[in-house]
């Protein structure tokens, strides 16, 4: 019934579960002269509300004097009784529908009470308070009286402050009503209207960490930010997300001497100064502002018997609307300083004819689900599948899933637009190689990796109505890339005469695909596929052996490179050297085998070397044979006959092979000699 009215000082909260908490007064008319305050709770973002719990007495009336804040989970109820004018504190926990607490008494002393404002910290461990009252010291005016109340860990009350009186006018005609309290860079401040012998206009305080300060409004008259001699009244405040304080009020002028314009300034320095001249809007009363998580202000207001409200992205540099909602009166909008709550258009209680009614869009947030595993370990080449759907249920959001990793930089997953229905699936693939994350071609977190340490995928979706989904995570672990590892260990073999041989083996700890590659000085001797623990073997084939320079330091390597390009190596350095130079004729070359297989026996044979011989050195043996192709040769010492520079006449003359052929046998010994023993080349003849 008509008994239920709207406290403008009382806007509806909002719980961090999303229940909407909503407070009524029913000041007696229809409830045997028993005046309550009436708590109602709404579960389904406003479209049903369900009387949660109240508060009331026989005598005296709550009338429209109450104001209320939540941290979340409970809500604290800041209320006065009329009769008698005290001024209690309740806290009311919305799960349990259950008034928590003896009611608190914060002032018992005052003779008579306009209104109350409460707000909280916010890290909700501390309550501030004001009231604009009259007791026996200042009997003549209403002034502004404040106060704190410590919140415990557990939500629970602590011991409140003694009051303060913020103002001390005593005279009939001055008056401090209507305080608001806000929090503003963490600290309170109180802004209230007032009216002196015919001049009206706003005042206040902030509080500077240790003391309350008056704001110093730039430009007007101390107390007011805007003083005139037509009535302001009915202030209504809010700060932005940037910490801007805005204000709204009703109030006439010199060319509206009677209807009331809704008029609008701000602060942008915590209320030390405000706009030089305020904003004058639209025709309207009773308005209240708030903003939204993205800093846009809406002013809900009423103006001839309608419910009507405007929008602004500029501070009412320019606005949209008036949009009318319906009849109604005494609008009261959330504000929520955490600025959690998306909504496109606030959430205002406000009283029509015979009820107490509620309009509002709040934004639903988008949900996040992700099917990407927990607890993954990549190894190089790895990939990170970062799969899952978001669903928006509001209709037409734009939706933008996006995703970082550590606080590395937000890149997007996928966007779509919602039928409030149907998922959005998101899938993308992140692979892992060089201590790095890759999106395609893209480096995702702009730094190395670290080992053994866990690192965070955050997936989350925002829409273009300011909602945002919670994050959702998945924690991996890397492991660097390492190199094949070769067996053995790095080795000096000295200086040799036969070519070295060595067995290794070689694993790849990440089970990557490897190539072993074996050289000498540099070049490749055999590339091949390796296998894991595969024993293999490295030695140096006899055409590389004999051109090796002697007395030179030469090195013989193995090198795995795993598929991505990692690679370890072993090497042996060793020092060729030689006693003798020693050859036989070649056979495997036509050549040869054309010029020395003749077609009878050959009977003599004239050999010539083009050598170098250095003192301490010698030819130590020159063997010629004529029967070549048998299975046993008869080898002849030519030696003599050689270094006479004669010729030689064979004595063998059978042969058990089908053809005759020659062959020589030439061995020069080094001896003692310091030089080099050269052998250029050979000539000769043979019949």
């Amino acid at each position: 019934s008509s008994a239920y009215l709207v406290s403008r000082m009382s806007p509806p909260v909002r719980l961090n579960n999303g229940w909407l908490v909503g407070c009524v007064i029913d000041n007696g008319v229809s409830s045997g002269g028993v005046s309550y305050s009436l708590l109602y709770v709404s579960r389904d973002n406003g479209k049903t509300w369900t009387y949660g719990a109240g508060r009331g007495w026989t005598t005296g009336s709550f009338s429209s004097l109450n104001s209320m804040v939540t941290n979340g989970k409970f809500v604290y109820l800041l209320f006065c009784r009329t009769t008698g004018p005290t001024i209690y504190l309740q806290k009311y926990d919305p799960e349990t529908n259950a008034i928590l607490e003896t009611e608190m008494i914060l002032d018992s002393d005052q003779t008579a009470i306009n209104s109350v404002s409460i707000a909280i910290t916010p890290d909700s461990t501390k309550l501030w308070w004001a009231a604009s009252s009259k007791n026996s010291t200042y009997p003549n005016s209403f002034n502004i009286r404040k106060g704190e109340i410590p919140i415990n860990a557990d939500g629970t009350l602590g011991e409140p402050s003694a009051v303060k009186q913020a103002t001390n006018l005593n005279v009939t005609t001055a008056h401090f009503y209507n305080p608001i309290v806000l929090m503003v860079n963490r600290n309170p401040l109180i802004i209230w209207e007032y009216s002196q012998s015919g001049a009206y206009g706003f005042g206040g305080q902030y509080y500077a960490g240790s003391s309350w300060k008056t704001i110093n409004f730039t430009g007007y008259d101390y107390p007011g930010i805007y003083k005139t001699s037509f009535p302001q009244t009915n202030p209504s405040a809010t700060v932005s997300v940037d910490g801007v304080i805005h204000l709204a009020w009703q109030g006439a002028d010199g060319n509206d001497t009677v209807t009331q314009w809704i008029r609008y300034t701000r602060s942008a320095d915590g209320g030390v100064s405000w706009l030089t001249t305020p904003k004058k809007l639209v025709k309207g009363q009773n308005a209240v502002i708030t903003s939204d998580k993205n800093g846009k202000l809406f002013i809900t207001y009423e103006d001839g018997g309608y419910i009507k409200r405007i929008e602004s992205t500029d501070e009412f540099t320019t606005w949209s609307g008036p949009v009318i909602v319906e009849q109604g009166s005494k609008p009261a909008s959330l504000y929520d300083p955490t600025f959690q709550t998306p909504f496109t258009v606030p959430p205002t209680i406000y009283q029509t004819s015979n009820a107490v009614r509620y309009y509002g869009i709040l934004n639903q947030q988008p949900t996040v689900t992700l099917t990407t595993a927990d607890g993954q370990v990549l190894t190089e080449g790895a990939t990170l599948q970062v799969e899952g759907s978001t669903i928006d249920y509001d209709v037409d959001n734009n939706v933008l899933v996006k995703y970082r990793i550590n606080s590395g930089p937000t890149r997007n997953l996928a966007s779509g637009v919602s039928d409030g229905v149907t998922p959005l699936s998101f899938a993308r693939v992140l692979t892992y190689r060089n201590k790095r994350i890759w999106d395609g071609a893209a480096e995702v977190v702009g730094a190395d990796l670290a080992e053994n340490t866990d690192h965070v995928l955050t997936v989350w979706a925002d829409d273009d109505q300011g909602g945002k989904s919670p994050e959702v995570t998945r924690k991996f672990r890397v492991i660097h890339n390492r190199p094949p590892s070769i067996s053995g260990a790095n080795e000096d073999l000295g200086t040799i005469m036969v070519p070295p041989s060595k067995v290794y083996t070689v694993t790849e700890p990440e089970g990557n695909q490897f190539t072993v590659t074996e050289k000498i000085d540099g070049i490749v001797i055999r590339s091949f596929p390796g296998v894991a623990g595969q024993e293999e073997t490295v030695t140096i084939p006899h055409d590389r052996w004999i051109r090796l320079d002697l007395d030179t330091p030469h090195t013989l390597t193995v090198e795995a490179s795993d598929s991505n390009g990692l690679t370890s190596t072993r090497t042996y350095t060793f020092t060729r050297t030689e006693t003798h130079i020693e050859f036989l004729l070649n056979f495997d070359n036509p050549d040869v085998v054309a010029h020395f297989t003749p077609d009878g026996m050959p009977k003599r044979v004239l050999l010539t070397l083009e050598r170098y011989l250095p003192p301490g050195s010698s030819i130590e043996s020159v063997k010629v044979c004529n029967n070549a192709l048998d299975a046993e040769p008869t080898w002849e010492d030519a030696t003599a006959a050689v270094t006479a520079g004669r010729g030689y006449l064979f004595t063998n003359q059978t042969k058990t092979a089908q053809d005759w052929r020659i062959d020589i046998w030439v061995v020069i010994a080094k001896g003692t000699a310091t030089e080099r023993v050269r052998l250029d080349g050979f000539g000769g003849a043979f019949d």
